[in-house]
């Protein structure tokens, strides 16, 4: 709590999106490495997500909200793959993660938008 949560979710989002450029110059074994590195990134934000939530929702509120968030993971998980396999189909793998990074970029953009809660 003493640094806060958008400085987190900004430090994952970043690194997901510097590990996933990494990838479209790097040869093969070290885009493994490089998927590794993102992993890092993807473990700051999972947890934050929920504490985030938690924290800036009202505690009366709390089941009136819980339902659609955490319905929006499963529509993450189903939207997500179709894109990035949309976009592994059309063009390459080394694309793919461009897009990834792209995202992430506005993801760790968007994230320092969020409120402050402490």
């Amino acid at each position: 709590n003493k640094i806060g949560y958008r400085p987190l979710f900004f430090a994952g989002f970043l690194i997901i999106a510097i590990a996933s450029i990494a990838t479209f110059f790097l040869p093969p074994l070290y885009v493994i490495i490089s998927i590794i590195i993102a992993s890092i990134g993807v473990a700051l934000i999972e947890p934050l997500r929920d504490a985030y939530f938690f924290a800036y929702i009202k505690r009366s509120d709390e089941l009136k909200y819980l339902a659609s968030y955490s319905t929006h993971h499963e529509a993450a998980s189903l939207i997500g793959p179709l894109i990035l396999s949309s976009v592994l189909y059309l063009a390459s793998f080394k694309i793919m993660m461009i897009v990834i990074a792209v995202f992430m970029f506005l993801a760790a953009i968007l994230s320092l938008k969020l409120k402050k809660i402490r």
